[in-house]
This record gives structure tokens, sequence and C-alpha cells, in this order.
């Protein structure tokens, strides 16, 4: 715990001492599905909502929400005794994966339908969503795509969403370490969603906009109540959840740069 509030501390002095007002912008991209049929464990069971799609700049990075529709079919799995994976249970894990592609159809970058953490999916509640869909019903579910990624590997054009599934041998009584999991999700979320809004304040401190200051004092308690949580947590975190809280902390470095 002593490793997590360091972490929680670090992230934030990073962006309280500067932050770059020169840094590049990225800018939005719009790619198509190559098709709406899921490659995978679950070709038939879900499938892409036909659009464009836009991959939004996220600070230094990119975030990209793909819409997902549950079909007639039946799931092959039961929501209650599955979870994504990255998690350490022996539940049957479901998981869902994106390929960028070139103009092309050429592979540029892949996040594996099999990843948790870092290389999954931005939050595992995206994938929890999708597995309790009921027929005809649709959910989106979001990656964070490096700024290095598309800038050495190429901008995407198309997507593919791909799929896994692995039976497990588990059963939900362990349900009470899952909603514990489902605790720090949503404290990630929290912590995600106060140091993009601490960052966005240090750029407007660093541009001369000293107004950002008053900011500062409603941040404050936020800051105070993240750590309370912390504090007060009973369980551990997943490796899953630690990767998300280390590529959290990553970013606001980035940021500060």
């Amino acid at each position: 715990m002593k490793k997590l509030l360091f972490c929680f501390a670090a992230a934030s002095l990073f962006v309280s001492c500067g932050g770059n007002s020169n840094e590049k912008k990225n800018e939005e991209i719009v790619v198509t599905p190559i098709s709406t049929e899921l490659n995978g464990d679950l070709k038939g069971v879900y499938e892409v909502v036909e659009k464009d799609i836009v991959i939004k700049p996220k600070d230094l990075n990119y975030m990209i929400t793909v819409e997902l529709k549950r079909t007639d079919s039946e799931l092959p799995f039961d929501p209650d005794n599955s979870t994504p994976f990255g998690y350490l249970d022996d539940l049957t894990k479901v998981g869902f994966g994106l390929d960028l592609l070139d103009e092309n159809g050429n592979i540029l970058h892949s996040y594996k339908p099999t990843a948790g953490g870092f290389d999954g999916p931005y939050s595992s509640e995206d994938v929890k969503s999708l597995m309790e869909l009921g027929k005809n019903e649709s959910a989106t579910i979001r990656w964070e795509i490096g700024g290095g990624i598309i800038e050495d590997e190429g901008v995407p054009a198309k997507i593919r969403i791909t799929s896994a599934l692995k039976a497990g041998t588990g059963t939900s009584e362990v349900s009470s370490s899952t909603s514990s999991s489902n605790d720090w999700d949503k404290f990630l979320d929290e912590y995600d969603s106060y140091c993009t809004k601490l960052a966005g304040l240090s750029k407007k401190v660093m541009a001369g906009d000293m107004s950002a200051m008053s900011d500062y004092a409603s941040m404050l308690e936020s800051a105070e109540s993240l750590q309370s949580k912390l504090e007060g947590a009973e369980s551990e975190m997943t490796a899953a959840q630690v990767a998300r809280l280390n590529k959290i902390v990553q970013k606001m470095a980035q940021a500060a740069m």
C-alpha cells in the first residue's frame, strides 16, 4: 500500500511542478471497421456497430471508443462466473482486442484480446458491460493508444475487433474478491479523471492563466478524498489494475515533461 501511496503522490507532484506549454497537439483520426464481424472466439455473439470511428487525442495519447452490439446468439459463457482477462481468479475469462490497420489492411499495431492492464482495454469495466448485455443491446469499449505508437508505426485507416474466451474452473463463490476488484476499478476511474483535470489546470497556469489557481482548492479536496479511499482499502489490486495505475502515473509524468 505504501508503494501505491508513493505512486499517487508522485503523479500529483509531476503535474503540479510544471508542464510544457509548447507540446505538440495530437489530431483526431477517423477510422472505419474492416468488418462488422469480430475475429476470434466471440464471432457471431457480438458485432461492431458500423460507422466511422474517431480516435480522439487524450493528453499525449489517443483514445478510441468502439460500440459493440450483442447479437441473437446465446452467450458461450456464464456472466456470473466469468471475468475479464487480467483478473487473478479461476473463473472463465472473456476478452476483446483491437487491431490497427493501414489502408491496405496490414496490421500496424495489435492489442491482444487476452491482454489485461497496460496492453488491454482502457478499463475492465468496459469488458464487464459487454459481458452483461442482453440480446440486441449495445455498449462501448475503449483502448488508450500511445502517441508514440502512431508516430512510429503509422496512422491507422481501419480497425478490426478481436475476441477471446478461456474456460475456467471456478465459480462465483469468489464474488467477494470480484466486488473488491470492482471498487479498485472505480477508484482508478476517479484517479485518472483527477489527474487529467490537474494536468489541464497546470497547463493553464504555465500559460499564464492564474485564474486557474482558484480551482486548486477543489482539486485538493478531491485529492484528500482519493487518499482516504486508498488508505481505507482492505484488498489488493489485481495485476491488471496495478498496470493501469502505473499507466496513469506514466501518462502524468509525460505530461509534465
